[in-house]
This record gives C-alpha cells, sequence and structure tokens, in this order.
C-alpha cells in the first residue's frame, strides 16, 4: 500500500518534468524558427547588397569623380556586407548550439517517458496483486461467517 502511494508521487515527479521538457523543448524549437527566419532574412539582404555592388561597377568611359564615387559606395556596402556575413557566422552558431539542446531535452524526455511506462505498469500490478489480496480477504471472511456462524461477532 505504501509503496504504491509513494510511487504514484514519483510517477506525479515525473509527469512534472515531462511537462517542464515538453514546454523547453517548444521554447527552444521556436528560438530556432526565430533564428531560421533571421538566417533566412540576412541571406536576402545579403544577395541585395551583391547586387547593388555588382551595379555600380562600371561599365565604359566616366568621369573620375564617378568612378570614385562608385568605388567609396562599394566600400560602404562591403563594410555592410561584412557585418551581415558576421551576424549570419553567429546565428548559424546560435542555431547549432539550439539544436543540440533540443535533441538533449528529446533525449531526456524519452528518458523519464520510458521510466514512467515502466513504472506505471509496475504500479498496476501492485495495486492489481492488493485488490485480488483485498477481494480474496474479504471471500475468506464471508465463508468464514458462513461456515462458523456468527457467535464470533
Amino acid at each position: 500500500m505504501d509503496a504504491w502511494r509513494k510511487g504514484r508521487e514519483f510517477v506525479r515527479m515525473i509527469e512534472r518534468n515531462q511537462e517542464i521538457l515538453r514546454g523547453d523543448i517548444v521554447r527552444t524549437e521556436g528560438q530556432l524558427t526565430k533564428i531560421r527566419a533571421e538566417i533566412i532574412r540576412l541571406q536576402n539582404e545579403n544577395a541585395c547588397i551583391n547586387q547593388k555592388i555588382k551595379l555600380l561597377t562600371p561599365s565604359g568611359l566616366l568621369q573620375r569623380g564617378d568612378i570614385y564615387k562608385g568605388i567609396r559606395k562599394q566600400g560602404t556596402l562591403l563594410t555592410q556586407l561584412q557585418t551581415i556575413i558576421q551576424k549570419i557566422t553567429e546565428l548559424e552558431g546560435d542555431k547549432e548550439t539550439h539544436q543540440q539542446e533540443v535533441q538533449n531535452l528529446r533525449i531526456a524526455k524519452n528518458m523519464l517517458d520510458k521510466r514512467h511506462c515502466k513504472l506505471t505498469f509496475y504500479l498496476q500490478q501492485l495495486r492489481r496483486d492488493r485488490l485480488r489480496r483485498r477481494d480474496n480477504n474479504a471471500e475468506n471472511e464471508i465463508q468464514e461467517i458462513v461456515g462458523y456462524g456468527k457467535r464470533n461477532f
């Protein structure tokens, strides 16, 4: 009886931990989704800046001032491109760490699920045995009363 009660408390604790892990997994996957969206946005911005740099490359004869102005614009665009590439690299690293965290959380949740199933099955067996013993004891009492009469009661 006491083992069954303590076991149920332990099962409830495992279920709480499972809920916490589910919440952590959902939260981390949400962060991963945001990171992926940000990476896609930055890659689009990167492509746009590359296109602008290509458009600033002079073709044909131009004045010296126009050429220098185009070179200065290309320099600023290259600086922006470099910062975007750095951000993408940082986000890729963050994405890898979050993916590893999700994988670890799923492994932990899987272990808790297995423990929960095993413990629940074991506790169900204990409860069935306890109920069977209780029914047998009640039946034995009834047979004893019928067999010996009510004189002892």
